[in-house]
C-alpha cells in the first residue's frame, strides 16, 4: 500500500477521532446546560402552600418539596433544624408537600402532618417521624404518634385525619405546584427560588447563607 494510501487512512482516522470527540464534549455542556439551576420570580408567593417555619423577614428561604413518608426526606430534618437553629432570624425553611402517590401512606401522612400542624405540632410530629424507625413507622397508628407529638385533642386529631384529602387545600396546592415547576422526586430544595443542587449537607446551606451575605455569625 502506497504512503499516500496510509496518510489519507491515517488523516481519516484523526478526523472521525476528532469528531467523537466534539460529540462527547457537546453532550457534555448539554448536560451541564440542562441541569444549571432554575429560578422562579414568583416564589415569594409560595407561601401559601407551605408550612413555614423562621421569620417571615428572612434573607434566606429554604422550600422543601416533601412527601412526609419519602425516607430520604426525614432524613434531611436534623440539617434543617441545625441551619434554623444556627440562623433563626436569618433563615426560614418552608415545607411544601409533594406526595409522590395520591393513596396510601404518602396520603396519610401528609394529612397527619396537617392535622398535627392544625394544633401548633408541626415541628413534634415531623421530628418524630424523621426518628421513627421506617419498620415501625409503616405500623404505629397516628394517633399515637400524635399523642407522642404533644397533639392536645387527639379525639379532633383522629376526626381530621379521616376527612377527605380535598379538605387538605394546603396539600392539594403543594401537589399542583411541585407539577407546574415539573418537579419528579423528593426531597426537592429550592433556595430563593432557585434549585438547590449543592447537596443536602451542613456545608452546603452554610455556603449558601454565606453567599447571601447572612455569614456565620446569627443575629440576635
Amino acid at each position: 500500500m502506497s504512503r499516500a494510501v496510509w496518510d489519507a487512512i491515517a488523516t481519516a482516522v484523526v478526523s472521525a477521532a476528532a469528531l467523537i470527540m466534539l460529540g462527547f464534549y457537546l453532550h457534555d455542556r448539554a448536560g451541564i446546560d440542562d441541569l444549571r439551576p432554575r429560578y422562579e420570580e414568583d416564589w415569594r408567593k409560595w407561601g401559601a402552600s407551605g408550612i413555614r417555619i423562621g421569620s417571615v423577614n428572612a434573607t434566606m428561604v429554604i422550600d422543601v418539596f416533601v412527601d412526609f413518608a419519602c425516607p430520604h426526606c426525614l432524613r434531611l430534618t436534623p440539617v434543617l433544624d441545625s441551619v434554623l437553629e444556627k440562623f433563626p432570624h436569618q433563615v426560614a425553611a418552608r415545607f411544601q408537600h409533594f406526595p409522590l402517590r395520591m393513596e396510601g401512606r404518602s396520603v396519610e401522612s401528609a394529612k397527619a402532618i396537617e392535622c398535627a400542624t392544625e394544633q401548633g405540632r408541626f415541628r413534634a410530629m415531623y421530628g418524630l417521624l424523621s426518628s421513627t424507625a421506617p419498620e415501625e413507622r409503616q405500623s404505629i397508628p397516628w394517633g399515637i404518634l400524635a399523642a407522642d407529638s404533644g397533639v392536645g385533642d387527639l379525639t379532633s386529631f383522629r376526626a381530621c385525619i379521616e376527612e377527605p384529602l380535598e379538605r387538605f387545600e394546603r396539600v392539594i396546592a403543594g401537589r399542583d405546584l411541585a407539577e407546574r415547576l415539573g418537579l419528579q422526586g423528593t426531597p426537592t430544595v429550592w433556595v430563593n427560588g432557585r434549585v438547590f443542587d449543592r447537596g443536602r449537607s451542613m456545608e452546603a446551606f452554610l455556603e449558601k447563607a454565606e453567599a447571601l451575605g447572612i455569614g456565620n455569625t446569627p443575629t440576635p
